[in-house]
């Protein structure tokens, strides 16, 4: 089975097309140009090289978010044009949970984080269960750094995401030894990931029928917040 993968969360464009337990390819773009420029000729191309059309692809999938407003609704928008043109199917997985499924081996508490601007991030937390595999147990949060004292206790946890970067001294003051952060390979979104976990819920739905694609937004958008102070 073949899957075609975006995120377009955070400043990253991430794109991949798998098949089956196989990347066929990946792109992980960060540039000075919105993804609304970069996206579909980027998609294109890899597909070209690829030798495959949009038909040949059997699941689309998407990161959901939280993230920029404007980057989920161009990544949702293309996924969810691809998936009914070509009547396959469409599924979103939440840009933080693919995040943290890249330390899915680690036996540390892991907290994904993406820059929400205004001194705050978007984040989760992410504990191994009684199976030793990565599970969320919170809720996406929108929280200054320092508010994931209260959330953490006195756990040991692994940062990662473009949110470490502003905020890294922040978080050593809060936590001191025991803020912990990935490497800086491991900071954006990676689209094999989300198709992996895709493929996955596919599978276990044991149905092509999925949740509708539908965006996470743990915040009011600066137009929504605009409009309330008038």
């Amino acid at each position: 089975m073949r899957v075609l993968a975006v995120d377009t969360a955070t400043p990253w464009e991430a794109l991949a097309i798998l098949e089956d337990d196989h990347i066929c390819a990946e792109i992980a773009v960060k540039a000075e140009t919105t993804h609304s420029v970069r996206l579909l000729p980027a998609l294109a191309q890899m597909l070209k090289e690829c030798g495959l059309s949009p038909e040949d692809v059997d699941v689309y999938a998407a990161g959901i978010g939280p993230g920029s407003f404007t980057g989920l609704r161009i990544g949702l928008a293309l996924i969810k044009g691809m998936s009914m043109a070509c009547a396959q199917p469409a599924i979103g997985i939440p840009t933080l949970d693919a995040m943290a499924q890249s330390l899915s081996y680690t036996s540390l508490t892991v907290c994904p984080l993406i820059n929400a601007r205004r001194n705050e991030v978007f984040a989760a937390v992410y504990r191994p269960n009684t199976h030793g595999i990565l599970a969320r147990s919170s809720p996406f949060l929108v929280i200054a750094p320092e508010g994931l004292h209260s959330i953490l206790g006195d756990e040991t946890v692994v940062f990662m995401g473009d949110g470490v970067p502003p905020n890294r001294e922040r978080l050593r003051q809060s936590l001191g030894e025991r803020a912990v952060f990935a490497p800086p390979e491991t900071w954006h979104p990676r689209a094999s990931v989300i198709g992996r976990m895709a493929l996955e819920a596919l599978k276990a739905s044991q149905s092509k029928k999925m949740p509708p694609l539908v965006p996470i937004y743990v915040r009011l958008s600066d137009a929504e917040i605009h409009w309330k102070e008038r």
